[in-house]
């Protein structure tokens, strides 16, 4: 069994943050991904999945103060075989302040793992996201009740 901790940052709208440390556990079983069930990925984004959350982790919404990665404003990631690399991902509404900003970091930031060669972004509006797309860390980080449905 590997055992992982990690810090996040969370950040809010008046620029105060306050980090939280997450123990999470996980079975190390060749292929099995890391990222979340709810993200759609190809199996060439096993090799990357780590270092990808690790950065996505570090993209916030700044209105709601959370990681997008956490938030699950990230439906999929696909990686081809040259490294060139897709993320299709929404926002929780449209003419979202940060539907420039966050697009531009996540390309940014993804470019910068080795093996990917270029980054683009792809927003969709449908599924709309919810509440209920919040990972349970999102949830308890926003005082949202980690348990059972958001309604």
């Amino acid at each position: 069994m590997l055992v992982r901790d990690r810090m996040i940052v969370l950040g809010n709208r008046r620029g105060f943050q306050n980090s939280i440390l997450i123990h999470n556990s996980f079975l190390e079983t060749e292929g099995l991904s890391n990222m979340r069930e709810s993200i759609a990925v190809n199996d060439r984004v096993a090799d990357f999945d780590e270092q990808i959350v690790e950065q996505l982790e570090h993209i916030f919404e700044p209105d709601l103060g959370l990681d997008v990665y956490n938030l699950g404003f990230i439906y999929g990631i696909d990686i081809d075989e040259a490294g060139d690399c897709e993320v299709t991902m929404t926002f929780s509404e449209m003419g979202c302040a940060c539907s420039e900003d966050v697009p531009k970091a996540i390309r940014e930031s993804l470019a910068k793992i080795d093996g990917i060669r270029q980054v683009t972004t792809k927003i969709v509006w449908e599924p709309v996201w919810q509440l209920s797309m919040i990972s349970r860390v999102g949830r308890i980080t926003l005082g949202i009740n980690p348990k059972g449905r958001v309604r």
